[in-house]
């Protein structure tokens, strides 16, 4: 049997991969013939070991973007995801102006 701290390497991996991957937790272990409540129980366990990590900083990374004027309509929907696995699914009808005001508004 594989010792615990190989067992987090290997899941840090997949918990990595997951959140780069733009799927959900299901979709991602159908994907990767991973046990969805397995993947969720030891993502849990990567979230708290780097949380306790001294001087953790989740890494974040920007992407950029275009903004069109605050005349037009975004014809496709935005999907906004975090490292911590929350989601924001946005309709393709949002405007600009309020876009630009959620994303202000996000940590």
């Amino acid at each position: 049997m594989a010792s615990n701290s190989k067992k987090l390497a290997f899941w840090t991996e997949h918990s990595r991969q997951w959140r780069s991957s733009g799927l959900t937790q299901k979709a991602y272990c159908a994907q990767e013939n991973l046990a969805l409540k397995t993947f969720e129980y030891w993502h849990r366990q990567v979230l708290a070991t780097q949380k306790s990590r001294k001087g953790f900083a989740p890494k974040v990374t920007l992407a950029a973007v275009s903004v069109p004027p605050d005349n037009a309509v975004i014809t496709t929907g935005i999907l906004l995801y975090s490292p911590g696995g929350w989601r924001v699914d946005l309709p393709a009808q949002i405007g600009p102006s309020v876009l630009g005001a959620l994303l202000a508004m996000l940590p």
